[in-house]
């Protein structure tokens, strides 16, 4: 069994200033080798009896084929007890294998496949699902889309999908929002991050696919977005933990008058319906004066019903608006800006009535002076643009945490073997990117995970406190090491990152977590308490470490983080206890 050894760390940080004792403890497995170099945490769960469970995917080669998932059981000491190999493998008949999510339910893990079957000339929907309690494994179709039905409402690319799935860096695609084949350039706020694999700000275009399981793990749903030329539409399925289907419904919106842009989906705690949030350009809303020319578009979905809400942003500029479900509460939050200003000033806040989806409060609230403090010194000068919703979590006080970061791609076209101009390609008035017949023969790219936005808002929506957390990082291939995993404590926000030894320090008393390269790097621990005061504490070294931590890829579990640890082939475990 996998050996481990424990470090009881309270060591404080360099700056004194910011930094304090955060108690912690950390456990390494011994060091073991997988026959795949690529291997990442998909999600944890503990067992019950200190132990827990830990499913993680890995990927051979290109065209090797050899994708699956381990399915892993370790007790407290972090010592493997079982284990399971589910590999995704099939016929040359069925193309462009897609896993787009996974899940636990009750007591069985489910991965949730995608692909077409030549003979058939059919989209086929499969479950694989493994029970914890034998390891028996066992698969079931969940349902099949023709190729005539998809065409009907639209086209859907299943090959385009599946390559923007692989490619996509954030977030996870099972997490309710949409992954589309392609994305439509709108300026700012609306980001285009398409081919680079980083997510889109909800201007989708093409074939799109939403996958979430509820919080109570009593249901999950598929949606998939046809795109159409005359008809925008989406086809819904509701399925209970036992893999029932509950209903199959398709909607559809005419896009004559006005163009769709889904963007994600959440489902009611009773696991009875579906809610989906889309945002419309209309000829209406671009007559308006001022604000933002679209309006969002909350719809219900049940067995028998369907309801339609729409905000409005009126003077104000929202790219996205992710929904909340909190027991009976539901929620649409996001990021906003106003007319002419180049920064998101603050958060979006609306509540909606469960049963009817009437609009029953909004909120703007602008960020806090300790916000433009932290991030601008005291004084705003910079630009904000690429926020990106990374988690909302629920403390124990009620409170919603909204966190995101600022994750951008910046590219280097290459002209005859050369670089060419920098660029970054959220510009909309980037040469490169209006002119696409230039000659060039390939783009450099860096995908930029640079600072932490913090948030706490009450169920009234209003701002409790508000935080940046400066840091700077950026890599070409493998970003696994970089950004952050979070969670909710006690009341208390956690932050789990990589950086440099030293922190560098800025004007006005702050301070910035520098990147270096990842087998130098520290694993560094950030805690927002319930009252916004922050403080941050490294724990664990890199002279310590065999291997570097996976730290965009943890998986947060009761008092308990866990990260994978990988330098080639050679795998660790890490569970971090707060």
């Amino acid at each position: 069994m996998r050996k481990f050894f424990v470090v009881a760390a309270v060591i404080l940080s360099g700056l004194t200033m910011l930094a304090q004792q955060i108690p912690f403890q950390i456990q390494k497995s011994e060091i073991f080798e997988d026959e795949y170099k690529e291997s990442n945490i998909r999600f944890t769960e503990g067992d019950g009896t200190g132990g827990f469970w830990l499913v993680r995917s890995y990927k051979g080669p290109v065209f090797s084929g050899a994708d699956g998932y381990y399915v892993e059981h370790y007790n407290e000491n972090l010592e493997l007890l079982k284990t399971a190999q589910i590999p995704i493998k099939h016929p040359v008949s069925e193309k462009d294998a897609t896993v787009i999510g996974t899940f636990l339910m009750k007591t069985r893990f489910q991965i949730i496949e995608f692909f077409y079957d030549l003979k058939k000339k059919s989209y086929v929907c499969l479950a694989n699902t493994l029970d914890i309690s034998d390891f028996k494994i066992t698969k079931k179709i969940l349902f099949e889309l023709t190729r005539e039905e998809a065409n009907d409402f639209g086209s859907f690319s299943l090959k385009e999908l599946s390559s923007a799935i692989d490619r996509r860096i954030f977030p996870n695609y099972d997490e309710g929002f949409f992954v589309a084949s392609r994305t439509k350039k709108m300026g700012f706020p609306f980001f285009d991050e398409d081919y680079a694999g980083m997510p889109s700000e909800g201007n989708n275009k093409g074939s799109g696919i939403a996958v979430l399981a509820n919080k109570s793990r009593n249901a999950f749903s598929i949606v998939i977005d046809l795109d159409g030329m005359k008809t925008e539409a989406v086809k819904v399925f509701l399925f209970d933990a036992d893999l029932n289907q509950k209903f199959e419904r398709v909607l559809t919106k005419e896009t004559n008058k006005r163009k769709y842009f889904f963007q994600n989906i959440n489902i009611s705690e009773d696991g009875n319906s579906i809610f989906l949030m889309s945002k419309y350009f209309s000829k209406t809303a671009k007559k308006k004066s001022e604000g933002g020319k679209y309006v969002f578009e909350l719809t219900k979905v049940s067995a028998d019903t369907e309801l339609v809400t729409e905000i409005d942003p009126a003077e104000h500029f929202s790219g996205y608006l992710k929904i909340v479900v909190i027991g009976e509460k539901l929620y649409g939050i996001g990021f906003y800006s106003d007319l002419n200003d180049n920064r998101y000033k603050g958060v979006a806040f609306f509540e909606f009535d469960p049963i009817n989806t009437t609009l029953l409060k909004s909120k703007y609230s602008p960020f806090s002076q300790q916000f433009i403090s932290d991030k601008y010194g005291g004084q705003a000068g910079e630009e904000l643009k690429f926020l990106l919703i990374k988690d909302v979590l629920v403390s124990n006080d009620n409170a919603i945490i909204l966190n995101a970061e600022e994750i951008y791609r910046d590219a280097w076209p290459t002209l005859m073997g050369y670089s060419s101009s920098h660029y970054t390609n959220n510009n909309p008035n980037d040469n490169f990117n209006n002119n696409p017949n230039d000659n060039f023969t390939n783009v450099n790219s860096d995908y930029n995970f640079d600072d932490i936005v913090s948030v706490k808002i009450n169920r009234d929506g209003e701002m409790v406190w508000a935080r940046n957390i400066n840091k700077r990082q950026s890599e070409k291939g493998d970003t696994a090491f970089l950004s952050y995993t979070s969670a909710v404590y006690n009341d208390e926000v956690y932050f789990f990152i990589n950086a440099a030894e030293k922190v560098k320090k800025l004007s006005n008393e702050r301070i910035q977590f520098k990147q270096v390269r990842k087998n130098k790097s520290n694993l560094n621990v950030i805690r927002i308490d319930k009252n916004g005061n922050f403080d941050f504490q490294e724990i664990l070294d890199d002279e310590l470490n065999e291997v570097p931590f996976m730290v965009a890829k943890g998986s947060f579990t009761g008092n308990n983080c866990f990260f994978l640890g990988r330098r080639g082939k050679k795998k660790q475990l890490l569970k971090v206890t707060l």
